[in-house]
């Protein structure tokens, strides 16, 4: 009986395949959906996170916005960034921690508060870390130049060191050369003051030989200068009696009497203007400027007069060759000056010696009648400009003394003369009455004429002020 065999059928593989791709690709479209989702939900998440240390104006810089994109479950932003401090900590510490270093991490950590102290807590981490990187930089180059000075000033201090050295090489040497000159100049001296110890031996044996023949030598001499001193007094004595003679025996032509009688000059013409008259004397009897005369009747003659001061006085305003013009200074009351009247001045002389003079006391020249040591030196300074000498002692060859103010005799009396600055002005006083009179004898004595301030100032025709009309 044949048997029919039925056909076997196949397995639907195309079936198979495809719902094995559709489930495979559905598998993947959704493992692919989820691992998208994922990473933007981590990429959200980062940003968030970025946002709260990074300011917006650096979320565009090109490194935030590469770390965003290949941010991911194991390379996230943050995990990023704790690489970079693991990689941070090993070049500080040497080895990288299995955790994060919170001082690095935690906002409230050291860090931050190093970044507060350094004025950086108002930016960003990024913007901060690149500031402290640039004064870093900065530091470093400073400390770079440092180094460089600090290198220069160690090659300048091994120079000066080998410098001293080779001085306080030197300087030893000096001193070993100085001492082995002061050990030889010690031996010396002590030979030297060997040999002067022998030495004063000797004078001192010599000085007491001849020290008794010294002292009788001595006494000897003594005597004899008592002697000389006792001859040479008697001597001076003999001197000034005959000075004294001398004085008396004057030639008539040297006598005070003929000095004070002759007349320099005469008046040759009045006028033409008023208070003008002419002289016949000019620069050969070198008349200075400021000359003043005082001019004598010719029948009375030179001394006449109040004071011996004749009628007026005249002053030279102009020198000539061989006259001068004159201004009238003073004329008495009751006078008048005239053509052919003498005039005349003690102290100046055409021709012969000179007059010397000795004055002293106070003398009123500037019209007020008061006598001061200033009228002095007038009188004086008009000695020297006429011609006259000025004598500093009183001797026989003085000509005049010429004497001014009686000094004033003190005054004060009771306790105000007990007082020791007013004992002191009545001692000044007394001094100058005691001089003033000593001066008087001794003139007297020597015979030379004394002539007090009021006819001396007329003699020389001197008046203050120093114009009067006629």
């Amino acid at each position: 009986m044949a048997v029919v065999r039925t056909a076997r059928s196949t397995p639907p593989w195309a079936l198979i395949i495809f719902v094995v791709l559709w489930v495979l690709s559905t598998t993947v479209a959704v493992l692919l959906y989820l691992h998208v989702g994922k990473s933007q939900r981590a990429v959200i998440t980062e940003s968030r996170k970025l946002h709260e240390i990074i300011l917006p104006s650096e979320m565009q810089s090109p490194m935030i916005q590469t770390m965003l994109a290949n941010a991911n479950g194991h390379h996230s932003v943050v995990g990023m960034l704790l690489s970079g401090i693991d990689a941070l900590e090993s070049q500080m510490i040497g080895h990288v921690s299995k955790q994060p270093i919170p001082e690095l991490t935690s906002i409230s950590g050291p860090a931050a508060q190093a970044l507060h102290q350094a004025h950086l807590s108002e930016k960003s981490l990024v913007a901060a870390v690149t500031e402290l990187t640039a004064r870093v930089q900065s530091q470093q180059a400073q400390i770079t130049h440092l180094g460089s000075r600090l290198k220069g000033q160690r090659a300048s201090f091994a120079t000066a060191q080998t410098t001293f050295n080779d001085n306080i090489e030197t300087i030893s040497q000096k001193l070993k050369s100085a001492h082995a000159e002061i050990t030889k100049l010690r031996t010396q001296l002590a030979a030297a003051n060997g040999n002067l110890a022998s030495q004063a031996t000797v004078f001192q044996q010599q000085i007491s030989a001849g020290q008794q023949k010294s002292v009788q030598d001595l006494e000897t001499q003594v005597v004899k200068n008592q002697q000389l001193l006792q001859n040479l007094a008697s001597l001076k004595l003999i001197v000034a009696d005959l000075r004294k003679q001398l004085a008396g025996f004057k030639a008539p032509s040297e006598g005070a009497g003929a000095i004070l009688s002759q007349a320099q000059g005469k008046i040759i013409a009045v006028g033409p203007g008023e208070n003008q008259v002419y002289i016949n004397m000019g620069r050969a009897e070198k008349v200075p400027i400021g000359l003043t005369f005082a001019v004598y009747n010719p029948q009375l003659g030179v001394g006449s007069g109040i004071s011996g001061g004749g009628k007026g006085s005249i002053v030279v305003t102009h020198v000539g060759q061989f006259a001068s013009v004159c201004r009238i200074n003073h004329v008495h009351a009751g006078q008048s000056i005239f053509t052919g009247d003498l005039i005349s001045n003690p102290v100046f002389q055409k021709k012969g010696r000179q007059f010397h003079f000795y004055v002293y006391g106070d003398f009123a020249v500037n019209g007020n009648n008061v006598a001061t040591a200033q009228g002095r030196l007038e009188i004086v300074r008009l000695i020297k400009k006429w011609g006259g000498i000025i004598d500093h002692h009183l001797t026989s060859q003085t000509d005049f003394l010429v004497l001014g103010a009686q000094p004033a005799s003190p005054t004060l009396t009771g306790a105000a003369a007990a007082l020791p600055q007013n004992q002191a002005l009545i001692a000044a006083r007394q001094a100058e009455q005691s001089k003033y009179n000593q001066l008087e004898s001794e003139a007297q004595r020597l015979s030379v004429p004394i002539l007090n301030a009021n006819r001396f100032l007329a003699m020389i025709g001197y008046y203050n002020p120093p114009l009067l009309h006629r």
